[in-house]
């Protein structure tokens, strides 16, 4: 071809190296174009389109004018407008956007393609490319590394849960109660996918050389094989831009050569904001499958999103399409049902928040919350609603009880329930839920806890339990005797003791009935020592059964 055309026009050792370089050579621009094209896009296997547009743009850059002062006094051909060259070359083979895309290639790539905004022409000497190629030999590997992975510390800048480029398993806390993204390196993308499964179990699994515990607060962001090459380039190009820009003066360069840089420059910024937008496409979450830890992939591909930045994307993802990964909110009988309170042969009538929390994000299964947030307005909500009650850590004493004794009522005074209480005042840490069910009423002027018979005067018939509403008499009308049923927890003994103790200095003595129940029955010498030995030292006369 370079012969026949250099028969008709001539100049052949001036345009010796631009036909070496960028249309026949063993590395020629052109005929790389042409490659990637065919095996991206068989239909143009046999097309060339950018030969035929190179070709093109040659025939038209002969035949100008010398004038001086410009490129040494060469040749100045007028080459060719766009719309002229589209022309020229679109045909029922080649589309006209095909074309206009191929175009833009090759003025970014060949070598000795000049464009001033309107013409494109080949000249003898070399474009800003090739300055540009001399100055990306100088990019280092690492240098390009760390451009790209501040650029995404910057996006990823006040992401809550974001961790990005992890080297361990360790760099990604653990037993922190919201769902965490960890953003895998450049490099995992190029290793095969027994590497990815084993390395991604390894992360999901442990936490240095501990167990993982807050497991299903974990996601994997995994980057696209098909984005690094195109993201490194783009960066390795920014960078020489920047080098040549500051080496300008020394590089000699032309003011068009400077608009060139300024248009290469942008297109290597738009290559690179493209690579990088598509380069995390994936979430890889762990799930349970027949009790082995498998992974659940879920891609952007085809999905349309709202987002535009990189972990909104991804959290839009898992939050907004179906089936939903991460929950923002949750009703209260969700807690319920999978802390299993009130169910089973022995019911669990209360539970610690945090052990609901810890459920949440440890056990696979368990809807995945985006912060423990979602679990303070669902246990307000509850409150509130009556589903469940609230008790603070410092009742930690009678809610074990309430587990222990069957049949045992919680002192309502210690349980908020029905009532308001922002996400603030939800202490996660110490605090429980206990079902309404165990809660005890409160009688008119009466407390409610463990019962106590106290009818006094020994021999005398009590009249009828009055629930503890005693009424003012008349002297003539005052009743002999008084008997009271009382249902008492420790703390409310204590506080009615002074007020037996009013009652017996009234009447001299009291007789008091305590019956006390336990469903695993009471130990022997826990009974002697805390209980009969005690009331033996204050002379006390107990009798033992009826």
């Amino acid at each position: 071809m370079a012969q026949a055309f250099f028969t008709e026009v001539g100049q052949r050792e001036p345009f010796k190296a631009v036909i070496q370089r960028d249309f026949t050579g063993p590395n020629a621009r052109i005929k790389r174009i042409d490659e990637r094209l065919a095996r991206e896009h068989p239909n143009l296997s046999g097309v060339h389109p950018a030969a035929r547009i190179a070709t093109a743009i040659l025939a038209y850059s002969f035949g100008g004018l010398l004038r001086a002062g410009e490129d040494g006094g060469e040749p100045l051909a007028t080459g060719v407008a766009e719309p002229e060259l589209l022309a020229a070359v679109v045909g029922p083979d080649l589309d006209s956007i095909t074309a206009q895309a191929v175009l833009k290639e090759l003025r970014e790539q060949c070598l000795f393609l000049h464009y001033d905004g309107v013409h494109y022409v080949f000249k003898t000497t070399a474009n800003v490319t090739q300055v540009l190629e001399d100055q990306a030999v100088y990019v280092k590997p690492e240098e390009i590394e760390a451009a790209i992975e501040q650029e995404l510390r910057t996006r990823l800048s006040g992401r809550g849960g974001a961790i990005l480029w992890p080297k361990s398993s360790e760099q990604i806390p653990d037993r922190e109660p919201r769902f965490l993204l960890a953003y895998l390196p450049l490099d995992w993308a190029m290793q095969g996918d027994a590497a990815q499964r084993h390395q991604a179990r390894t992360l999901f699994t442990q936490h240095g050389d501990r167990p993982r515990l807050y497991r299903n607060g974990l996601g994997l962001a995994v980057p696209e094989r098909s984005q690094v090459e195109p993201l490194r380039r783009a960066m390795r190009y920014v960078k020489a831009i920047e080098r040549v820009r500051e080496k300008r003066l020394s590089l000699n360069l032309t003011t068009a050569q400077m608009q060139q840089l300024k248009e290469r420059e942008q297109s290597e910024k738009t290559a690179f904001e493209s690579a990088l937008r598509n380069l995390y496409q994936c979430v890889w979450l762990p799930v349970a499958i027949t009790g082995e830890l498998s992974v659940d992939k879920i891609t952007l591909a085809g999905r349309p999103l709202q987002a535009q930045g990189v972990q909104e994307r991804l959290i839009e993802l898992l939050t907004q399409v179906p089936p939903h990964r991460l929950f923002t909110s949750l009703v209260p009988d969700k807690i319920i049902e999978l802390m299993h309170l009130g169910q089973g042969e022995k019911p669990t009538p209360a539970i610690g928040a945090g052990q609901v929390v810890e459920s949440f994000y440890s056990v696979l299964g368990f809807p995945r919350l985006e912060s423990e947030a979602v679990l303070r307005r669902a246990i307000a909500e509850g409150i509130r609603s009556g589903r469940f009650g609230y008790v603070a850590g410092s009742a930690q004493d009678e809610v074990s009880r309430l587990k222990e004794q069957s049949g045992y009522l919680l002192n309502p005074g210690l349980a908020r329930i029905g009532v308001e209480l922002t996400e603030q005042e939800i202490d996660l840490g110490s605090a429980f839920l206990v079902l309404p069910q165990v809660i005890g009423t409160e009688p008119k002027g009466t407390p409610v806890g463990p019962e106590v018979s106290a009818p006094v005067t020994p021999g005398e018939t009590a009249p009828p339990a009055t629930g503890g509403d005693v009424t003012p008499r008349a002297p003539s009308e005052r009743q002999t005797a008084v008997r009271l049923s009382m249902r008492m927890t420790r703390q409310q003994i204590y506080a009615g003791t002074k007020a037996l103790a009013n009652l017996a200095d009234a009447a001299g003595t009291v007789h008091l009935t305590v019956e006390a129940q336990k469903m695993e029955g009471f130990d022997p010498t826990w009974l002697r020592n805390a209980v009969l030995e005690p009331l033996d030292e204050a002379d006390v006369d107990v009798k033992q059964g009826g």
